[in-house]
């Protein structure tokens, strides 16, 4: 029987990881690329023996327990490499001279904003209380239930969360920021994303610090280059073919790409 056959724009994150699964259920697929290395925006690049990331910042579903991990296991990048867990996420500046640091461990928070601002009780230990809560919350991969027994399950696991997750749900960053009376904490908790426009959902930063404090989410060392690499690396495994651009070459006045599929067999394309 013939094989589908399956053609992918892009040896980004998505197209590696489309690749990948397309060759695992039967698909004969290709990558169309035309950079020269794979990753897209996943990427990251040295510069005097320093590390310079363009992309991943921590990957949730590093952490062995979490439902994410398999697919990571399956995509190549986990294991085989370390993951760097943090201790601190973020340390804000203020204008004051102060520092708030946004520990992953919410008891190392709480004490220090507590340090910071005693007569800020209520609202640090709401917060704090909420990445508690929400630290254990661990997402199934597929949102689409196959049948109904699925589908309670799915709902199981939402149900657990339900109260944290709505009553956070229409609350922005900068609203739940003007409970704070220290004018630092109101000023960082809006800095913890840079460029934050001013509808940005609370639930979105407590999702993103809550896995960090039981090592759900880490940074993969290495950084994102090396982890589109490993993805990369296990589509060719699979059996998988790549064209990326390899270099520009002038023929017969004429600027043409060279472009590979698989290590050994490059081919030329015009432009």
């Amino acid at each position: 029987m013939n094989q589908p056959n399956l053609l992918i724009i892009g040896a980004g994150a998505a197209g590696l990881s489309a690749g990948c699964y397309a060759q695992m259920n039967g698909f004969r697929s290709r990558i169309f690329e035309m950079h020269t290395i794979p990753g897209g925006l996943c990427t990251s690049w040295r510069r005097e023996g320093y590390l310079f990331d363009g992309a991943v910042r921590y990957l949730i579903g590093t952490g062995e327990h979490t439902r994410g991990y398999p697919m990571w296991r399956e995509l190549g990048v986990l294991p085989g490499r370390g993951t760097h867990y943090y201790d601190e996420f973020i340390c804000y500046a203020g204008r004051d001279g102060r520092e708030v640091h946004f520990y992953t461990n919410p008891d190392k928070l709480e004490a220090h904003l507590l340090e910071l601002s005693p007569e800020d009780e209520d609202p640090i230990r709401e917060f704090t209380q909420a990445l508690r809560e929400l630290g254990n919350f661990d997402l199934p991969l597929d949102l689409s239930p196959d049948d109904a027994a699925e589908g309670l399950h799915f709902g199981r696991i939402m149900l657990g969360h339900a109260v944290p997750m709505l009553r956070w749900l229409n609350v922005t960053v900068r609203h739940f920021a003007q409970r704070f009376r220290d004018p630092l904490l109101r000023e960082a908790l809006p800095g913890f994303f840079q460029c934050t426009p001013p509808d940005f959902p609370m639930l979105m930063l407590l999702m993103t610090l809550a896995p960090m404090g039981t090592r759900s989410s880490g940074y993969p060392l290495g950084g994102s280059l090396m982890l589109a690499e490993a993805m990369a690396r296990r589509y060719k495994e699979l059996g998988g073919r790549d064209r990326v651009r390899r270099a520009r070459e002038r023929d017969s006045g004429r600027e043409q790409r060279s472009s590979w599929r698989a290590p050994g067999r490059w081919q030329r394309t015009s432009r």
